[in-house]
């Protein structure tokens, strides 16, 4: 064997084996999950992969739905936390048929709009109905919903509680969530084709026959996600190109739909319920997804349908500065009273700006 054939060799055998030695150390320092796209199947698929034996726990707070994936369990009632018989917050069984005198407002949303983490009293849906005994305020909401969800509840329901308005708040997580097929449990998909929604991954296949096939893995070595994840940290470093906002105008474009065809479809209805669209920030994810660019998204899509939207971050922040107290709760950012009564408020001025409590 020549000189420069050995030399080369060598050099071959030290890249291949701190190649290994590089792969060995990120497994045993790193979650799999560290270095994955939460914008991409793959994070969610791994997590139904390591939470498959919980999936079909009685104490779950959600249950199966085979349109939706899940949606919130009915008739839950945990110290100051309830849903009704339809699985909506609070303790109301509201009828299908019209109440006479009543008002109706459907909210859609996550777990935001559900309330997680705050008692019932104190979820701005309910806040907003307290004020108003003549009101009605359905709370469809579920947590980790994404805005396909929530225009498939809208589907769902829009003939049994004929709503005299929507409201349908969207957080940046839900933009995401719009585009991935998994998320708790496996989910319904939105495609776009031409300038048309595909709904794919329906029925979602229950809970029981769950099976990890289901959510295939692609079976990599850590590093070259290790390599893409370090990529994108520099580049946002540098540029300020948000890590994980690669596919932001695919998610654009299915959210810019989805309401287009929620205000289409409450359109077709007798009352034609007029859609309010709401919006606020994450206190989290700041070099992940770009929080003000989805806002703005959000907001630039309801604004060219003609639909009244606010964006809540301003008011989120005059509150906290008013009270000196946060708005999010410190274990799960989420909104605590302070936080929900914002959203209440706002709803409220907007009701009262289109008459909508006038007889």
């Amino acid at each position: 064997m020549n000189a420069r054939r050995a030399t080369w060799l060598l050099l071959i055998g030290v890249v291949l084996f701190c190649l290994g030695v590089t792969e060995v150390a990120l497994r045993s320092m790193f979650h799999e999950s560290k270095f994955l796209d939460p914008a991409q199947d793959e994070l969610w698929f791994l997590a139904l992969h390591e939470n498959a034996h919980r999936l079909t726990h009685e104490g779950r707070d959600v249950t199966y739905d085979p349109i939706l994936g899940w949606r919130m369990r009915p008739n839950l009632a945990d110290s100051e936390v309830h849903t009704n018989r339809w699985g909506m917050r609070g303790t109301t069984d509201y009828p299908k048929e019209r109440v006479e005198g009543k008002k109706r407002i459907m909210l859609l949303g996550d777990s935001f709009t559900y309330g997680l983490g705050v008692a019932d009293a104190d979820v701005y849906g309910l806040i907003l109905q307290a004020a108003h005994p003549d009101l009605e305020v359905l709370i469809c909401a579920t947590n980790s919903w994404g805005t396909g969800q929530m225009f498939l509840e809208y589907e769902r329901y829009r003939h049994v509680f004929e709503p005299d308005l929507i409201v349908i708040g969207i957080y940046e997580d839900d933009f995401m969530r719009a585009g991935v097929r998994a998320r708790e449990y496996l989910k319904p998909k939105f495609d776009v084709a031409g300038d048309q929604l595909v709904l794919t991954g329906v029925p979602v296949p229950p809970l029981e026959d769950f099976d990890v096939s289901m959510a295939p893995l692609t079976h990599r070595p850590r590093m070259i996600d290790a390599a893409d994840y370090f990529y994108k940290l520099i580049r946002f470093n540098n540029t300020g190109k948000h890590m994980d906002d690669d596919r932001f105008e695919e998610m654009a474009a299915i959210n810019r739909f989805l309401l287009r065809d929620l205000k289409a479809l409450a359109a077709t209805k007798p009352r034609s319920p007029p859609v309010v669209v709401m919006t606020w920030p994450s206190i989290h994810y700041e070099r992940n997804w770009d929080s003000a660019r989805i806002r703005q998204s959000i907001v630039d899509s309801a604004k060219a349908l003609d639909l009244p939207v606010y964006d809540l971050e301003e008011r989120l922040k005059a509150k906290a500065k008013e009270t000196g107290e946060p708005v999010y709760l410190h274990t799960h950012s989420h909104w605590n009273r302070a936080g929900h009564e914002v959203a209440a408020q706002q709803l409220e001025e907007h009701l009262q700006k289109i008459g909508f409590f006038a007889p």
